[in-house]
């Protein structure tokens, strides 16, 4: 039973601050989420829109998310892509501005080298760094 270390283990791994600062955008598109949800539920016309429990949903996603960002084992969950799409389809469904410009804003932050390296991938080819060895040595004759 032997393992492979982790690449991204959370004692030897120092988290970046924009780590944090995607667990701070979480959060905050969680509650204008939440808001914008409340907003629409107010009115009865609107609790038949479908925007309206989308907005609910994202907000316990993104909720949940934030919180294992902001956790000290942050490195081994998964980096907030899907989240951010959720909130630029909030836009599309509620008129959310801020989870919009949050969205966008989480989309190129999760590009820059020092995510990449936390999360687990190669600042290069955004392929896990467990995979870049084993492609190599099956490119050898």
């Amino acid at each position: 039973m032997n393992q492979e270390p982790r690449l991204t283990d959370p004692a030897t791994v120092a988290k970046p601050n924009l780590v944090t600062s995607l667990g701070i955008m979480l959060l905050l598109g969680s509650v204008f989420a939440l808001l914008w949800g409340v907003l629409f539920a107010s009115t009865v016309v609107l609790l038949l829109w479908p925007g309206t429990y989308f907005s609910f949903t994202l907000a316990i996603i993104a909720g949940i998310k934030a919180w294992k960002l902001l956790s000290h084992d942050a490195a081994t969950t998964s980096p907030p892509k899907i989240v951010a799409f959720l909130q630029i389809v909030n836009f599309v469904m509620v008129l959310d501005f801020v989870n919009l410009a949050l969205g966008i804003t989480i989309l190129l932050l999760l590009n820059s080298p020092d995510l990449k390296r936390y999360f687990g991938k190669s600042p290069t080819s955004g392929e896990p760094k467990s995979a870049l060895p084993q492609a190599a040595a099956e490119t050898k004759p």
